[in-house]
């Protein structure tokens, strides 16, 4: 009896063996053939190898590259021709671009993943009903469902389940950690004392072009902090609250939001289509930004690619070519990319 339990032992080891074996070999054999060749793209659009590990959680070929060809499919399907413009991603340079496009679907399959995990950990559970209803919103704003759906057909080959899960969810999430970070973190914080100078001197009546000129951090502090026209929706929730209760003509208080301290003038209002529209400038200071603490965040995390085109750069927290010439031609490619949409 106990030579028959030990042959059976034997038999259940070899076979985990061998089942090892092969399931290494057949990893180690496309980490260096390339799953995201032309040839090997066809197999592994379905089949999902692995192409990262999100502290624990898998990212296959098959997101990879359904994400990347929905993206390659919305670039063919644009008519650029009013700005003087064609995607060709057949050319030599076409194809540069679309393996930079593959490499920041990459990054953004695993930030979303990042993300995610974040939020839960913070307590933050983005539910089916809730992204069921911001899909629910955007059908609206397209029209109606039908209408969300054959646009998404058409420019992505999506579903609007697809919608749901790649777009509508990650950006819930993200939202959610935002406002957790404003919560949490911005309270502690002191603000700025350059952007305490330049509220003062706003009372003292001094001009805001003036204020902005000499204070602000922004990039458009040149030009008196114009920042231009935005509909609600595209600004963030304490500035689009502020700005569209204020008249024209208006300063705000010191607004601290996930990116810094805001000071907000309101130059006028239009409404576009029944849509109303407010044109701003601000004075804007950094500190203890979303970004700086969501990059500390990331930096926790582990991130394993077994991909041989690319790395996970833990400086940067980001997706980069393993071939540094790769990583030059990139660079060329977007300093002299100026009106290039795929860019």
């Amino acid at each position: 009896m106990k030579k028959e339990n030990k042959k059976r032992l034997k038999k259940i080891l070899l076979f985990f063996g061998l089942l090892s074996f092969f399931i290494i070999t057949f990893l180690i054999f496309f980490y260096f053939c390339n799953p995201l060749n032309k040839f090997n793209k066809k197999f592994f659009r379905f089949i999902p190898y692995p192409v990262a590990l999100v502290d624990g959680k898998i990212i296959t070929t098959r997101n990879l590259i359904s994400n990347t060809e929905s993206l390659k499919n919305f670039y063919e399907n644009q008519d650029f021709s009013e700005l003087g413009l064609r995607i060709d991603f057949k050319t030599e340079e076409g194809k540069l671009r679309l393996k930079v496009k593959e490499k920041e679907v990459f990054n953004k399959l695993i930030e979303d993943q990042i993300i995610q995990k974040i939020a839960e950990s913070k307590g933050i559970k983005v539910t089916e009903k809730e992204a069921g209803d911001e899909l629910v919103t955007k059908a609206q704003e397209a029209g109606s469902i039908e209408n969300l759906a054959l646009n998404l057909k058409k420019l992505y080959n999506w579903k609007l389940s697809d919608f749901r899960d790649r777009v509508i969810l990650p950006r819930i999430y993200l939202g959610e950690l935002i406002d957790y970070y404003e919560e949490e973190n911005l309270h502690k914080n002191r603000t700025n004392l350059e952007i305490e100078k330049a509220y003062q001197k706003l009372k003292e009546n001094i001009n805001f072009d003036e204020v902005a000129k000499k204070y602000s951090e922004g990039e458009n502090a040149e030009n008196g902090g114009a920042i231009g026209w935005f509909e609600k929706e595209h600004l963030s929730k304490k500035i689009a609250e502020k700005a569209y209760s204020m008249k024209s003509g208006e300063f705000s208080e010191i607004i601290k939001t996930s990116l810094g301290n805001h000071i907000i003038f309101l130059e006028e209002t239009k409404e576009n289509e029944g849509i109303k529209e407010v044109k701003l400038k601000q004075i804007f200071t950094k500190e203890g930004s979303f970004l700086d603490w969501l990059n500390k965040e990331k930096s926790k995390f582990s991130i394993k690619i077994f991909l041989k085109d690319y790395y996970w750069d833990k400086e940067s927290n980001k997706v980069k070519f393993s071939n540094q010439e790769m990583e030059e031609k990139e660079i060329i490619l977007r300093n002299n990319s100026e009106g290039d949409p795929s860019l």
